[in-house]
């Protein structure tokens, strides 16, 4: 019989769904059973795809971005079985992940899987429960960093030297609205009133029109 094939499964995780299997056999039932009933059960590849279909894509804004993460941080798991990832699997993610590439990127790593497995669970894909329900997440710092006053010319200096006049424009106009970065990114000239000096946005994070007023960017 075979149980998994390598690297989807280790040594490890092969000698324990042989116990699982022999454990099987001696309460009287058959593998083969199982195994035909575990096929009817998502891998977490298709777990995301159906997560971003059924739920994201109508209730967040940031679906692509949770399709980039998966593609960075979760992807070597795509082609396991949901009932495959155990707890430990997680923290040792979680872990290898926030030594390789820091804490909070470990952190959102761990907040999309544990949100996929809560929505697997609700919609009856999840036969074992939430494997990220009990990890801690790392403490993360508040970072607090301001302009000064007198940094204000040099900083704006630097800004009008800057080759990339894409950057530049999205700077400025990210400091003289306060508009969040998804907004200004989708900013269209159809959206401006010159004659208001006004902007607004169609849409903001709470799915309500909002009307900013538009300023003059300081003397240099």
């Amino acid at each position: 019989m075979v149980i998994g094939r390598f690297p989807d499964f280790t040594i490890e995780q092969a000698r324990g769904k042989a116990g699982e299997i022999n454990s099987a056999f001696s309460i009287g039932k058959n593998p083969a059973d199982l195994r035909r009933l575990a096929k009817g059960e998502p891998t977490l590849g298709q777990l995301f795809d159906e997560y971003v279909e059924r739920y994201a894509k109508d209730h967040t804004k940031t679906w692509e971005d949770m399709e980039a993460n998966f593609r960075r941080y979760l992807s070597q798991w795509k082609a396991r079985k949901v009932s495959t990832l155990s707890s430990s699997d997680v923290q040792r993610l979680h872990a290898e992940l926030g030594r390789t590439r820091g804490h909070h990127t470990a952190n959102r790593a761990i907040e999309l899987l544990r949100a996929l497995f809560n929505k697997g669970i609700s919609w009856g894909l999840c036969p074992n429960g939430n494997p990220a329900s009990r990890i801690t997440k790392f403490r993360l710092k508040s970072r607090e960093r301001f302009i000064y006053g007198e940094e204000l010319p040099r900083f704006f200096r630097a800004l009008a030297e800057e080759s990339n006049k894409t950057i530049r424009d999205y700077v400025l106009i990210s400091l003289l609205t306060g508009a969040r970065k998804s907004n200004v990114i989708s900013m269209r000239w159809d959206e401006i009133s010159f004659e208001r000096s006004t902007w607004r946005i169609p849409e903001t994070k709470n799915g309500e029109p909002l009307t900013v007023p538009l300023m003059w960017p300081p003397v240099r």
